[in-house]
């Protein structure tokens, strides 16, 4: 008999050691998965499409026209006060790191919900449309399109483009991404402190 009940003794503590160790298991596995990378599409009806980068993984980013436009341009053709007309107008290409302090912002402050995925349109002809496409460590990919940015995507968008302007040596290119920027000026209301550099 007392065989009989150190047994049972023995078996309930070990399935309530289970039980009691089966929640945590549970609530490792469902981490949410991290934003690794965000792809912005910029569609300008003023100039060439383009596309921006960001990886979070080494704080990259990546900055490349997408059109298939190509001409030999002259700078004074080309920008007007504080405008870019020429629609076959193609920026160069740029890769750079964001420094330490805004990286972390970025990961801390900027953070896009599924909401901020979310279509936001209609379509309207004038001003600019653009996509954003974000790719989380669990392969999980999120996309929407939009013309009238929220404050997280306009803040996002606004730093993104403005360390990407400061490290563009090529003055057109840098002229493209702040004219672009200004997209976002307005919305940008989290990045206050980066608008004055």
């Amino acid at each position: 008999m007392k065989k009989a009940l150190f047994i049972a003794a023995t078996l309930y503590l070990l399935t309530s050691c289970g039980q009691q160790r089966h929640p945590t298991e549970n609530t490792e596995s469902a981490q949410v998965s991290r934003l690794e990378q965000i792809v912005l599409q910029f569609m300008p009806c003023f100039s060439s499409p383009s596309i921006l980068i960001w990886d979070a993984r080494n704080s990259d980013i990546i900055f490349q026209n997408i059109s298939i436009l190509h001409k030999s341009y002259n700078k004074e053709e080309i920008i007007a006060e504080n405008s870019i007309r020429d629609y076959d107008y193609r920026p160069q290409s740029l890769y750079c790191k964001a420094d330490s302090a805004s990286a972390a912002f970025i990961r801390d402050s900027l953070i896009l919900s599924p909401e901020d995925f979310e279509d936001n349109m209609p379509q309207i002809e004038d001003g600019m449309s653009i996509r954003i496409t974000g790719i989380y460590s669990d392969g999980t990919l999120l996309s929407g399109e939009f013309n009238t940015p929220n404050e997280n995507q306009a803040s996002l968008c606004y730093l993104l483009l403005h360390i990407a302007a400061q490290n563009q040596a090529d003055s057109l290119s840098n002229e493209y991404l702040k004219y672009i920027r200004k997209y976002f000026d307005r919305k940008a209301t989290k990045i206050e402190r980066f608008k004055t550099r």
